[in-house]
Parts: C-alpha cells; structure tokens; sequence
C-alpha cells in the first residue's frame, strides 16, 4: 500500500469514528427531547420530520458508495426516529469502512456528520 492509499485509509477511519459519535450524540439527543417537542412544527419542518430527511440522506448516501437499488424508508411514529438513525447510521459507517472509493466514502461521511449537526444546533 502506497502512502497515499494509507492516507486515505486513515481519513476514512477518523470520519468514521467522527460519523458513529454524531450518530449515537444525535440518537441519543432524539431519544430524550420530549415526544411533543419532536413532532412540533414551528416555523418549517419539526424535528421528527427533519430527522426522518437526515435518515433518508443517510440511506441514499449508503446506495450511492454501494451502488445498491434504492429502498424505502419506512416513516416510523415520532418516538422511532433516533433508533431508525441508529440503525442506518451504522449501515452507512460499515459501508464507508469497507469501501474501495474512499473519496466519495469521505464525501458521503462528512455531508451527513454536518447534516447531524445542523439537526441538533438548529431546533
């Protein structure tokens, strides 16, 4: 393995590690926020809904490295979504680690860490 590939290998893992953290911060954070809270919409989308849209990203995110057909998602009540995040959260994770494309494991990594960050700094 060239250092180049050993780089990219190494950046793969930290988004990795970086991406299971804001997962489980971001579960976590949905888990406990008040079931009225979550489905509340003020001024847009609520919480549940912008957090079913970051699952769905993450799913889509997960067929674009694998190549895979597209699925549904299925649209859980308000007290699912930060399991459903969990579960496709280390759907996406698994796939990055395993990837040959590095590049667009990275990309793919760092828009949905910024995705889960915005979801918890801007409700």
């Amino acid at each position: 393995m060239d250092a180049q590939s050993s780089a990219a290998l190494e950046s793969t893992r930290e988004l990795v590690t970086e991406f299971r953290a804001q997962v489980q911060r971001t579960a976590d954070w949905l888990n406990s926020t008040p079931l009225d809270q979550l489905a509340r919409a003020t001024d847009g989308p609520s919480i549940a809904d912008r957090a079913y849209s970051s699952n769905l990203a993450i799913v889509r995110s997960t067929e674009a490295i694998t190549g895979g057909a597209s699925r549904d998602l299925p649209r859980l009540a308000v007290h699912g979504v930060g399991s459903q995040l969990a579960v496709v959260g280390e759907e996406l994770a698994a796939v990055a680690e395993t990837s040959t494309d590095a590049i667009a494991a990275d990309l793919a990594l760092m828009a949905r860490i910024s995705d889960l960050l915005s979801l918890r700094t801007n409700s």
